[in-house]
């Protein structure tokens, strides 16, 4: 795979098709090789791609991977994340891909992964002070030394609103040293467990399940079991009927007559279900999905 040079010309922009696919952990293609070669723009998440007789590689979120010509390889999300990538590939009399064998189990778990150019994950701020000094001293002075000491928000709350614009942005190499601050913070588990879930529907699945995949390991060195964590189902809160009331109607007249889908989903698992679980965030559950 090469990440640094992508032939290109305007007339193969205007023949080349693409699509957006996501990948949920464990998932991958089988593999398969383009007559004119394929571009894969990472979107979200983590994935491996490899391509026959090569290393298999990790990719995350701006990796863009130029796959050769008649080139033998497979991509997918890795065992814990979900993965989306943006695939663009021309065709070759209507044919763009060549699909064959699946890729094995043994194959997709084999341990050497090569991250030579995959980017890094978020360093301490001893690495950040070698390569930005100024960087670092905004990082100690404005960031941790003034903005998390304001006396209107307590840090548990900024913690709380922190982790949820990390999951959104799908930024998952600074969750891990966010999530134990919360905790350290006194952020539940199952608070932290609710905003994931809460925000699979705002943010997105892929982003959720990227928070879940960090999430665990952070649950497991804190020794955190299922016990802490809200139960999957179970009584839900007392519906506002006015309140909601208003709210579908207003869905109903502006949103469907276009989407009929969108005021079911909204009504149904989102407003009916999801805002009335017991274990959410009481009147802090605003704060994760504020747009």
């Amino acid at each position: 795979m090469n990440k640094s040079h992508i032939p290109c010309s305007r007339r193969r922009i205007r023949r080349a098709r693409g699509a957006s696919v996501t990948f949920e952990p464990g998932a991958r293609s089988a593999w398969h090789t383009h007559p004119l070669g394929q571009i894969l723009i990472v979107t979200a998440g983590t994935g491996w791609v490899q391509q026959e007789g090569g290393e298999k590689q990790e990719i995350k979120p701006g990796d863009v991977i130029w796959t050769p010509p008649g080139v033998k390889h497979w991509h997918g999300a890795t065992a814990t994340s979900s993965m989306t990538h943006i695939a663009l590939q021309e065709s070759v009399d209507g044919k763009n891909v060549e699909w064959m064998e699946k890729v094995s189990e043994e194959r997709y778990k084999m341990a050497e992964t090569h991250k030579s150019d995959a980017r890094p994950a978020t360093g301490t701020l001893d690495d950040v002070l070698r390569v930005a000094p100024a960087l670092a001293r905004y990082t100690q002075g404005v960031l941790l030394g003034d903005l998390w000491k304001r006396p209107d928000l307590s840090p548990r709350d900024r913690s709380l609103v922190t982790v949820a614009v990390l999951i959104a942005r799908n930024q998952s190499s600074e969750l891990p040293s966010y999530l134990n601050l919360a905790l350290d913070n006194g952020v539940k588990a199952s608070e932290i467990s609710e905003v994931i879930t809460h925000l699979a529907f705002y943010s997105g699945w892929t982003n959720a399940r990227s928070a879940v995949a960090v999430a665990k390991d952070v649950f497991r060195a804190r020794g955190i079991g299922a016990d802490e964590l809200p139960p999957a189902e179970g009584p839900l809160l007392p519906i506002d009927e006015a309140s909601e009331a208003r709210r579908a109607a207003f869905v109903e007249q502006s949103v469907g007559p276009v989407a009929p889908g969108v005021v079911q989903y909204t009504s149904d698992p989102l407003f009916h279900d999801l805002w009335l679980r017991p274990a959410r965030l009481g009147t802090e559950a605003s704060l994760p999905s504020a747009r």
